[in-house]
């Protein structure tokens, strides 16, 4: 969706909040998703309080939603310690998501918790040996604590299940990087930067890969 599409589904949420007393939790959501996606934070956190006024109320898998959407936009705001609190909430709500368990993993490994993280993703690879982004964030977090053979095993095995993750060839230059093997290392980069990022992140990530080539590879 683009900017317009967003501007467009705001309109219709807020039509929606209006008309329907029992689908408020859900309008307001949806319209707190959408100003996340237009970054407009502070009406983001709003609706998303309105959200949760019926909290008890709500389905479990509403309230998994709007807590790992706090959790998003607690993340694109820095605040790690209510984005890990945020999914951990969501996941209270829905136990058996997997996938917000892997995001719960990669959120602690940046909070310098990997293990945490480890053990967090090794329950996720146990029940879903498919899922190449807790192979991945899981090779992070082993890499941040020394484990690099470790690493190397659920890297490769990543690269199996999804070899255009950008991300991957990332944590791939960080392995190579503390095996002090710069020519992989920079192999690596120069195949993450080939990669579509828009499937895997923002922009930014874009930078930091560049940032990473310029000060190692150059």
């Amino acid at each position: 969706m683009d900017k317009g599409d967003y501007e467009k589904a705001i309109e219709a949420f807020s039509y929606g909040i209006e008309l329907n007393d029992i689908a408020k939790s859900v309008n307001y959501y949806g319209r707190a998703y959408s100003h996340f996606e237009l970054k407009n934070f502070n009406e983001a956190k709003s609706d998303i309080g309105k959200s949760l006024e019926t909290e008890t109320l709500n389905k479990e898998n509403i309230n998994s939603d709007i807590y790992w959407l706090k959790g998003m936009i607690a993340a694109a705001e820095g605040n790690k310690q209510l984005e890990i609190k945020s999914y951990e909430k969501a996941i209270e709500y829905a136990p058996e998501n997997l996938w917000l368990k892997t995001t719960l993993g990669l959120a602690l490994i940046e909070n310098n918790e990997s293990k945490k993280a480890i053990e967090i993703l090794t329950t996720v690879i146990e029940k879903n040996t498919q899922d190449a982004y807790a192979f991945n964030n899981r090779a992070l977090a082993l890499i941040k604590v020394g484990k690099l053979e470790m690493a190397k095993s659920d890297l490769d095995e990543s690269k199996k299940l999804d070899s255009q993750n950008p991300f991957l060839y990332k944590n791939y230059f960080l392995y190579y990087k503390e095996k002090n093997d710069l020519q992989n290392a920079c192999q690596a980069i120069e195949e993450a930067l080939k990669k579509d990022m828009s499937e895997y992140g923002e922009e930014n990530d874009t930078k930091g890969l560049k940032k990473l080539k310029n000060e190692f590879c150059a």
